[in-house]
């Protein structure tokens, strides 16, 4: 997953520098999280950045500055800290033209609400979650990935070609993706063809010996309930 969001990382800062050759300089603001501070295989978002800018600089025709303005580390998964950077990167100068960000929903929606306040384009390719959705919340921000909801539509029509009448649903007990789920629902009301025989949510917290064979079970009770 993580090298699928470095190369998306890498394409975009290559295309953002290309599209906008004229200037003299595109200040930026990245901002990146980590989900465990304590995962010694983890890789900094720094990385490829530095990397990407560094093979910009290869490119003789190209004259404009790319500067990005970022933490040396990706930060926790915090508002507060992601917020306090944010605001505090702003005011810098030269201001920054937008925000590049990938970080967790906490964060990012936290600094997304922020960028529409000041009016700055922010780009968020690390969150699928239906409530980015609200445009009027986040009247500034582009997402290159999908929301889960977006998927619901694609769900209906695999029912359909396979001729599913009778199905469950089994998803990761978090708002994000209760959301969807729920969507999902009310897009099938209006037929009666369908019947959805279980939902259930399940957590996938901190999986420790207990907790694993906790959700095993959690998992057996639910494909029991649909026989």
């Amino acid at each position: 997953m993580w090298y699928c969001s470095y190369i998306f990382i890498y394409n975009y800062l290559i295309f953002l520098f290309i599209s906008l050759i004229k200037s003299k300089q595109i200040p930026l603001i990245g901002l990146f999280t980590r989900d465990n501070q304590h995962n010694n295989n983890y890789t900094s978002s720094s990385l490829i950045i530095d990397y990407a800018i560094k093979h910009l600089k290869t490119i003789t025709n190209l004259h404009t500055e790319l500067v990005i303005q970022r933490p040396e580390q990706d930060i926790p998964c915090d508002m507060a800290i992601g917020t306090k950077l944010i605001f505090d990167m702003i005011h810098q100068s030269p201001r920054p033209l937008a925000i590049f960000s990938g970080s967790c929903q906490t964060v990012a929606s936290a600094i997304a609400e922020t960028a529409g306040i000041y009016d700055m384009t922010i780009v968020i390719y690390s969150d699928t979650s239906s409530l980015f959705t609200a445009r009027e919340k986040y009247p500034s921000l582009i997402r290159t990935v999908p929301g889960d909801s977006q998927h619901n539509i694609a769900r209906k029509l695999l029912l359909r070609k396979y001729n599913w009448r009778r199905f469950g649903i089994l998803y990761q007990y978090e708002r994000q993706y209760t959301m969807p789920v729920t969507r999902f629902n009310d897009l099938l009301q209006d037929e009666n063809d369908w019947e959805n025989a279980l939902s259930k949510g399940i957590s996938f917290n901190d999986l420790d010996e207990t907790q694993g064979n906790r959700t095993r079970n959690s998992l057996k009770d639910a494909f029991d309930e649909l026989q």
